[in-house]
């Protein structure tokens, strides 16, 4: 059975008193954000809630099929369609025990060639992790949340390709990425500039300065994967 579920009332109390400001306040910003949601996704095709997901709306051109009872041919007409993704620390923490977790969350990345990725699919305990770097790129969660509340100027960097059956990691957030869709991912990154971001108003003000070294050397940790046609094992604990 469903536990009860919490209703806008509820929220807009829980966010004053966080934020320590009225609830008339707190209503008129609810308000307000889903009415620049609804504006941006419509003129610009996707809206970002930072730290869960990208809204994003799509378009169906008009395309003709057959009607599987008669076989008569019919049109469809053009139609939009809206979908969300969430962003992956959002699915880390659904998917995490339901225990309170204790210390930092940390994120482990590796290099591995397809074959590499594809024993392990199939075995997490496989030989080949032997194959792999001793020492993984770390990522810390800060700089996690910050890649994830912006998914769409990162490209979901970090958001993960393929899941390893849960059973198998031992409770751990593991996955991967395959080398063609890191080769895409690097290429976006190529021209992100957390400085130019800040700027422009996309990013929070000192993101650059507080994140910018981690960034670039995740940037180049990501590029040289992809020039070497490699993929990404990920791996987040605690």
């Amino acid at each position: 059975m469903l536990k009860r579920l919490m209703n806008q009332r509820a929220l807009v109390s829980r966010l004053a008193r966080t934020a320590n400001v009225s609830e008339a306040s707190v209503g008129t910003l609810l308000e307000e954000l889903a009415r620049i949601a609804s504006e941006e996704a419509k003129s610009n095709g996707a809206f970002v809630l930072p730290g869960i997901g990208v809204i994003a709306r799509g378009e169906s051109p008009e395309c003709t099929a057959k009607n599987p009872g008669t076989g008569e041919t019919i049109k469809i007409p053009a139609r939009f369609n809206i979908s969300f993704e969430f962003a992956s620390r959002f699915e880390q923490a659904l998917r995490s025990s339901r225990k309170e977790r204790v210390g930092t969350l940390t994120t482990s990345v590796w290099k591995a060639p397809s074959v590499v990725l594809e024993a392990i699919e199939r075995d997490f305990s496989a030989k080949e992790w032997e194959t792999l770097d001793a020492q993984p790129f770390a990522i810390d969660e800060n700089l996690t949340a910050v890649l994830d509340g912006y998914g769409d100027l990162f490209a979901y960097v970090l958001k993960i390709e393929g899941q390893f059956d849960p059973e198998t990691v031992h409770g751990l957030i593991a996955g991967y990425v395959s080398p063609e869709t890191l080769e895409d991912r690097a290429s976006e990154l190529q021209g992100v500039d957390l400085d130019a971001l800040e700027k422009a108003g996309y990013l929070e003000t000192h993101t650059s300065q507080k994140y910018g070294t981690s960034f670039e050397s995740l940037k180049q940790f990501i590029q040289s994967a992809a020039s070497e046609n490699l993929g990404l094992i990920i791996v987040t604990h605690l």
